[in-house]
């Protein structure tokens, strides 16, 4: 199998598994998934054993260094890449003039724009490549020390926010407009595409993941499109003043759910976002249902119902 320079580094950064399973263990009852998500990369990296010319560099390894993984001695000087490596040499440069006066000369192989996996990859190597020039050999160990330093600069996840003079607030709060309001919020989520089972679009994910397969992510894309869709509608919907604060609060919370999707969409191209994505996705699922329960709760508080066949009985199916 031959892996994509992307899937190497991604492979790079977690060497020992640790960043999935930091993402995932601070969502709670979720730590399942890391474990399955963790395995699916560790195969798919062949990391830990392979070196498919034997030069004494790790594939992954010579993908960082633009060293070829089929040729022992990539520029021919007679010296395998691994030995020049473990020499302070550049394996890409012919002896006598191969010499690395900065150890971290050879670290940049990204370009300006890069992405949080890019960054990640390549803080990793520099730091990799430091412990390997001082001790030799890199155990398992001071992988995930180098790891845990870098998971401390972490992005956080981000996404667009709304603030109360974003929204359509309306004067009226008579019966007929709360329940005009609650019909309008229940059509928005039973049309909607969001899935009822969290779960569902990290199993697409995982297989996506599983296969290499960009088009086994086209159901998360829809669900992104839907969140950004719905955050649209609920912009323009005239909203009840005493519901104005729970609707903001509705707003941001699809807002960051649709950037959840968006990143999870995109976890073959930058693998660190999605995870950081998958810790906040697990928040964005339970302030959406939290500010609905608080809408439900003010129909209510106020005498406002719906009948079953109502699009509003949705929400009062929260509480």
């Amino acid at each position: 199998m031959r892996l994509s320079k992307k899937q190497l580094i991604i492979g790079a950064a977690l060497l020992s598994g640790s960043l999935l399973f930091f993402a995932i263990k601070l969502a709670g009852e979720q730590t399942y998934i890391a474990k399955d998500l963790d395995v699916t990369l560790r195969v798919r990296t062949l990391l830990n054993q392979t070196d498919t010319d034997n030069d004494g560099l790790k594939d992954w390894e010579e993908i960082l260094w633009k060293t070829s993984p089929t040729n022992p001695d990539t520029d021919n000087d007679g010296t395998s890449d691994g030995d020049e490596v473990a020499q302070n040499r550049n394996p890409l440069v012919k002896s006598p003039d191969d010499v690395l006066q900065d150890k971290s000369s050879q670290t940049e192989v990204f370009n300006e724009n890069l992405t949080p996996t890019d960054k990640f990859a390549q803080d990793f190597f520099k730091l990799y490549l430091i412990k390997k020039q001082e001790k030799g050999v890199v155990d398992e160990d001071t992988q995930k020390e180098i790891i845990d330093q870098l998971l401390l600069k972490t992005p956080e996840a981000s996404f667009k926010t709304y603030s109360i003079s974003d929204i359509s607030i309306s004067a009226k709060k008579d019966g007929a407009t709360l329940k005009t309001y609650g019909n309008t919020i229940g059509k928005l989520f039973k049309e909607s595409a969001l899935p009822e089972n969290a779960y569902e679009p990290l199993q697409t994910m995982e297989e996506a993941l599983a296969n290499n397969d960009p088009n086994g992510l086209n159901e998360i894309k829809i669900l992104e499109k839907d969140g950004e869709n719905i955050v649209r509608e609920l912009l323009v919907l005239a909203v009840p003043q005493p519901l104005a604060d729970k609707h903001l609060k509705l707003i941001n919370a699809i807002s960051s759910l649709a950037a959840d999707f968006k990143a999870m969409a995109n976890v073959l191209n930058d693998p660190l976002s999605a995870i950081v994505h998958i810790q906040s996705y697990f928040g964005s699922v339970r302030k959406i249902g939290d500010a609905l329960k608080e809408i439900a709760h003010y129909f209510l508080e106020n005498n406002i119902t719906f009948q079953q066949q109502e699009d509003g009985s949705l929400l009062m199916n929260t509480i």
